[in-house]
């Protein structure tokens, strides 16, 4: 059987093992719009001679890149066998390929040291003639790399038809970042796409149909119908079911991405729920905050859907950050799963009713310290931040709720303490003429996003803590007053 056979077992790897090759899929779906921006793109087909055959031109001109795609850190016994493999193709199908590329998240060691060594000469020969010595050095010193690490393929093939795309970033727990990157792709390489909040449902619309389509070709003129197929159905979907804006950062569990979202926010690297890290104020000010109000900016002028479905394993400063930057005067309606009930903000309210006490500080503070114990007491913390912090308030405002510390709640009671204690910390931010609200809350994280998009109604900033290990509280996100 020849060697280049679509029918020789070790090139069917894909039809073997194709359940392993979920992150394949996504790769190839993320890389996609980039393909698209080349108007000489005209196929692509999973599990042919390799991983993917990505096609360019059509009948006897057609130019053809094989893809290898790797899941895992590539080390540089397995990058020789994958130059190896190459070769071999390139030997036994002689210019059915003009391009080769290996696809992973890294190259250990020496491996990358080639391949920077590839990306440099690549880089200079254009400076330099064949005769030159700067080129000839170079040459050797990347030759004797190679059979260091095993490799006798000859450094001429590599340099033509060789490529790496190694900064996938960490992609062990999820397809999330390629979702990102196919996403970022197309606001860079298909401005007709560019902004559309349906994206994310058209990128798993299309991993889906490349996860299916094994030994199948799928044209350009199939692919992007299929994508704006996606986008042409979001609307519909988003209008019943609302805008799915998933926050991740504060879970214990990796993410999945068979949880389907129409805009991630993605802040783990900024959180661990673990030994409760949460950024300092200015991240929150700086990245965070901005990030939220460019996500809510871009929704608001792709379309005119106003229900967002949040989907938030959130500390509690998130969360109301969330209502923040989705708040009531900017016509949003947010629902929020909590445990077996789904909470709306466009829900009448419950008639319980929050208690309230006032009691006056330091008549030069302009700052109201406010504590909200829902689900526990905060007042034994509190008082031991404000003696660690020997802060000074000029009022304090505590609020429990009439059912008593630790009752549960539904969403309808949700939103009568949120709406009351807006009422009862605008009358207390009115009446010391305060210009900072500093909020100390424990409860449901529902209630902190009902408070957040109240939060523009205050008439003062409202700074937000969380509660860590290395001391009581500490401060997080510092929501301006609109």
């Amino acid at each position: 059987m020849a060697d280049s056979s679509l029918l020789r077992p070790e090139n069917q790897g894909g039809l073997v093992a194709a359940g392993g090759f979920l992150f394949q899929d996504a790769y190839v779906a993320s890389r996609i719009p980039g393909w698209l921006a080349d108007p000489q793109f005209s196929a692509l087909l999973k599990e042919g001679i390799g991983d993917v055959e990505v096609g360019y031109g059509h009948s006897a001109d057609r130019k053809r890149t094989l893809y290898q795609v790797k899941d895992h850190h590539v080390p540089p016994a397995e990058f020789v066998s994958v130059l190896r493999t190459f070769y071999q193709k390139d030997q036994s199908a002689p210019d059915t390929y003009s391009t080769f590329v290996l696809a992973c998240p890294s190259l250990g060691g020496a491996a990358e040291s080639v391949r920077r060594g590839l990306s440099g000469l690549a880089s200079a020969a254009p400076m330099y003639s064949e005769r030159d010595r700067p080129l000839q050095d170079t040459w050797q010193d990347l030759t004797n790399k190679l059979k260091e690490i095993g490799s006798s393929i000859p450094l001429d093939f590599i340099l033509q038809k060789v490529r790496f795309d190694t900064e996938l970033g960490d992609l062990h727990s999820s397809d999330q970042r390629l979702a990102d990157q196919f996403v970022g792709a197309i606001e860079r390489c298909v401005p007709k796409w560019a902004g559309n909040p349906g994206l994310r449902s058209a990128y798993e619309a299309l991993r889906n149909r490349i996860q299916g389509a094994i030994r199948i070709t799928l044209n350009r003129i199939e692919i992007e119908q299929l994508i704006q197929d996606a986008l042409n159905q979001f609307p519909t979907r988003a209008r019943s079911e609302g805008i799915a804006v998933r926050l991740y950062h504060w879970e214990d569990r990796p993410f999945d991405p068979s949880e389907s979202c129409d805009v991630l926010i993605d802040w783990s690297q900024h959180f661990d729920r673990k030994t409760r890290r949460v950024p300092p104020q200015d991240v929150w000010r700086d990245r965070l905050l901005p990030e939220l109000e460019r996500t809510q900016e871009k929704i608001r002028s792709s379309t005119d859907v106003r229900l967002i479905r949040l989907y938030p394993h959130a500390c509690l400063s998130a969360g109301m950050a969330v209502g923040w930057a989705f708040s009531e005067v900017k016509g949003y309606t947010l629902a929020i799963p909590q445990r077996t009930d789904l909470w709306r903000s466009d829900t009448p309210t419950s008639d319980n009713l929050l208690k309230s006490e006032v009691n006056e500080g330091q008549r030069s503070s302009r700052a109201l310290c406010v504590t909200l114990s829902v689900t526990a007491d905060v007042t034994p913390k509190v008082n031991q931040f404000i003696r660690n912090k020997k802060a000074e308030f000029r009022a304090r405002l505590v609020l429990v709720p009439d059912l008593g510390i630790g009752t549960m709640l539904d969403g309808p009671t949700a939103l009568a303490y949120a709406s009351q204690a807006k009422h009862l910390i605008r009358q207390a931010v009115d009446r010391f003429q305060a210009n900072t609200i500093d909020l100390f809350y424990a409860g449901p994280l529902g209630l902190a996003v009902f408070l957040g998009r109240l939060f523009n109604a205050m008439h003062a900033n409202v700074q937000c803590y969380e509660e860590v290990l290395t001391e009581d509280y500490m401060p997080s996100c510092l929501l301006p007053a609109n």
